[in-house]
């Protein structure tokens, strides 16, 4: 017999102040000296995968990633996922520079196609200014404010690195288990893309990145906490929870 996996006490119960996840990892850092991350002390033999390694998790443990993962997510819950994601890909691709050779790596457009196809196949309405989330409309001010400082395109790509680097390995996971064709998941030049960020990034973005997975953490929290669950039908089902187990590998998704 299916049960459903998230009930309205536990709704409550959560709570996502995203300040306060901010604020608790910085003084966790504190203590263990992790905060002295400068060029001279680094390990060098780290990657930016495993500097970021603790938040990627934290991310990938969350309610609704394992909803998105699982393949149990519904056309309208992953309308309201994909509204957001073309609001946050969007900002990012209008601030970030990148060589012409690298370009289309830039999803918004295909998101954009992926919503229309949901909209037209499931009859589900175009979401409303009014029903932005705080989470992204936070997120866009923060890609902003950071792309005017003398580092912000490094620091922009560090957000690359974390969305659009992350759909290059995990992407052809996520498009096997969600509604619709999942465009914004296919790349033809996948492996020159890959080596393209690549040569780009460096350990020094670590920080920034982590800041990226913290919004994405508090997009996915405030996705759990607004809309319930239930009235999207989702149930836990054991037997596709297994099967996706043995299908996927997280060391294969970053």
């Amino acid at each position: 017999m299916k049960k459903n996996k998230f009930n309205p006490v536990a709704k409550h119960l959560r709570t996502f102040n995203k300040a306060q996840v901010m604020i608790d990892r910085k003084k966790e850092a504190k203590k263990t000296g992790s905060h002295l991350n400068n060029r001279r002390t680094m390990n060098t033999n780290l990657t930016l995968r495993d500097l970021t390694k603790q938040h990627h998790d934290s991310v990938e443990r969350s309610e609704f990633a394992e909803l998105l993962l699982g393949g149990c997510i519904s056309p309208s819950m992953y309308h309201v996922y994909l509204s957001a994601q073309y609001s946050n890909y969007k900002a990012l691709e209008d601030l970030v520079e990148l060589p012409d050779s690298l370009l289309s790596i830039f999803r918004s457009e295909f998101i954009q196609k992926d919503l229309l196809e949901l909209e037209e196949e499931y009859r589900l309405e175009e979401l409303s200014d009014e029903q932005q989330l705080v989470s992204v409309t936070e997120y866009i001010e923060y890609l902003k404010t950071i792309s005017s400082e003398k580092d912000g395109q490094r620091k922009l790509l560090a957000h690359v690195y974390v969305r659009h680097f992350g759909d290059l390995h995990g992407g052809q996971i996520i498009k096997k288990r969600v509604p619709g064709s999942g465009s914004m998941y296919e790349f033809n030049d996948r492996k020159e893309l890959i080596a393209g960020v690549r040569s780009l990034l460096d350990n020094d973005m670590a920080e920034e990145a982590k800041t990226c997975f913290e919004y994405a953490e508090y997009m996915f929290s405030e996705i759990a906490d607004k809309y319930d669950f239930e009235t999207f039908g989702l149930e836990d089902d054991e037997d596709e929870d297994d099967e996706f187990a043995d299908d996927y590998d997280s060391n294969d998704y970053r």
